[in-house]
């Protein structure tokens, strides 16, 4: 063994492991962001589902005048937290939220009679009837 050898060979370990622990850390935050955007996928969906189903529900009360307020969540991305986008077409709804430059949103499909008005209220979906 040559004089100097046991610090290059000690060196170049220790820049191995440092390598391998941040290609860990990048890994590990990937999966950190691929969780959260998962995460708030679900959460669209669920609302989109619950809201389109209580629609759904309304078509029992035939003839009859209702007033029906449901809250609309909150999304809990990290730091960021409020209610998403609600879209209501003729039969459709689409729950949506930008985060970090992509568009997540989830739709479902609904049945409603004509008598039938949806409003969005502030933070609260109406559904009544005319």
């Amino acid at each position: 063994m040559k004089k100097g050898q046991i610090s290059i060979d000690l060196t170049l370990t220790i820049i191995v492991a440092v390598l391998i622990i941040m290609a860990f850390s990048g890994v590990t935050t990937q999966i950190r962001d691929n969780q959260k955007e998962i995460n708030l996928k679900n959460q669209l969906e669920n609302e989109s589902i619950e809201i389109a189903n209580l629609i759904n529900k309304t078509q029992i009360f035939n003839n009859a005048n209702f007033r029906i307020e449901k809250e609309i969540k909150w999304l809990n991305f990290g730091e960021k937290k409020g209610p998403a986008t609600i879209t209501i077409d003729e039969n459709k709804i689409t729950i949506s939220e930008t985060i970090s430059g992509k568009n997540l949103s989830a739709e479902n499909y609904f049945y409603k009679r004509d008598s039938i008005l949806i409003e969005i209220e502030k933070d609260k979906l109406v559904i009544k009837s005319e």
